[in-house]
């Protein structure tokens, strides 16, 4: 795991519904190659993935933050992780390609106060 960002809203749709959140976490091997999990956000409880996030925020624009701990990746997955498949490329420059992107069919919850605070961040 080389990376955690948001998109807000979503940047895939599933079944025609766009999301208020998009978590993509991006891996990357030692050949270089990606893979990025999308985790689709929708409003409801709290998130406990999102407690720990929030202690990141806020960030300068075009900034990073080095997370220097232990994380738990399956405080983010939703309890069903059934899951779409495709080959493409990053979405932001340079857009390298050949990235093999796992789109989770189920959504995470998050408060309405965590996808504000996100929202917040990011413009």
């Amino acid at each position: 795991l080389v990376q955690i960002h948001f998109h807000e809203p979503s940047e895939h749709t599933i079944n025609g519904v766009r999301y208020p959140i998009e978590i993509h976490l991006v891996h990357q091997s030692d050949q270089k190659d990606y893979t990025v999990i999308g985790i689709m956000g929708i409003e409801g409880g709290e998130s406990h993935f999102m407690e720990d996030m929030e202690s990141y925020l806020p960030l300068e624009v075009d900034t990073e933050k080095i997370i220097d701990r232990s994380f738990d990746i399956r405080t983010v997955l939703p309890d069903k992780k059934d899951y779409y498949t495709y080959s493409g490329s990053l979405t932001t420059p340079p857009c390298t390609e050949n990235v093999q992107w796992i789109i989770l069919k189920n959504p995470l919850e998050l408060s309405l106060e965590e996808v504000l605070a996100l929202r917040s961040n990011m413009t």
